[in-house]
């Protein structure tokens, strides 16, 4: 019997590192779906559709999937294809997980057709996220390609958590956002809230990735550079301790203090 959650993530490398110090300790088993990352609620809910059989797997998924992954959980390059072994596996593991942990960190999606793709899918060429922030990878690169850039409304966002529901199902969702520090909101803070909001009215339980930076900081480059993208490696530890503690209380069961106290403790830098 197990006595455990198993936990199936789905964001970006935020989450992913954090998930990567649970499964450095043996926490709890985590899938990694090895698909990428995604940042918006309309790819989210594309993409747990997808996996939870709503929605059939089309023909391009390379534009849904980015080649983007952590180093015990690399991207699978199957899943820029269609193939259907792949994608029975992912299902699978999907219906396997008892706890999901969703990170939404934009509000500004890019849409062909139904779909909810990547804003900079990297299937054919590896094009730094600075150089087409501004115009769009599709303006810029595939202009022939009728993908419509838009923001999301709180709306919008409300009509994706709605779908993501539906896929999940009964089980326990453990929601965070961007993470931000006071002053350098970089528009996160307004999102985040909205993030939370929508949380709460599914009866998700929300991690305020603020709060980690508040206590923890940026990530530093090796040049001495801030990283206003990821938190520190002690707040990235810190973040992986509350989502265990979160979808242990979610899944009924409770973490133990040496768990914890070995996760914070570890002093393993991943880059």
């Amino acid at each position: 019997m197990k006595t455990t959650p198993t936990l199936f993530p789905l964001g970006t490398s935020r989450l992913h590192w954090a998930a990567e110090y649970i499964t450095r300790h043996d926490a709890t088993e985590v899938i990694f779906p090895r698909i990428g990352y995604f940042q918006s609620a309309g790819q989210i809910a594309t993409m747990l559709e997808i996996l939870s059989g709503i929605r059939d797997v089309p023909e391009i998924c390379h534009y849904l999937t980015r080649r983007d992954g952590t180093p015990l959980h690399p991207f699978d390059n199957r899943a820029l294809t269609p193939d259907q072994a792949l994608w029975r596996q992912k299902r699978a593991e999907f219906a396997s997980a008892d706890v999901l942990l969703l990170e939404f960190s934009s509000s500004v999606e890019f849409q062909l057709g139904e779909l909810h793709v990547q804003g900079n899918p990297n299937y054919q060429r590896d094009v730094p996220f600075a150089d087409v922030w501004k115009d769009g990878y599709y303006a810029t690169y595939e202009p022939e390609v009728d993908v419509k850039r838009f923001q999301d409304t709180e709306q919008d966002i409300a009509a994706h958590f709605e779908r993501c529901a539906k896929a999940v199902g009964d089980r326990p969702v453990i929601v965070q956002s961007h993470i931000y520090r006071g002053a350098q909101g970089f528009g996160r803070k307004e999102f985040a809230d909205i993030v939370s909001r929508q949380a709460a009215n599914n009866g998700w339980h929300f991690v305020d990735a603020a709060a980690l930076c508040a206590a923890h900081g940026f990530r530093t480059f090796a040049n001495g550079q801030t990283d206003i993208h990821h938190l520190d490696w002690p707040g990235t530890r810190a973040n992986a301790v509350e989502l265990l503690e979160r979808s242990f209380t979610a899944w009924g069961c409770t973490l133990n203090d040496a768990t914890k106290e070995t996760v914070i403790g570890d002093t393993h830098e991943m880059m």
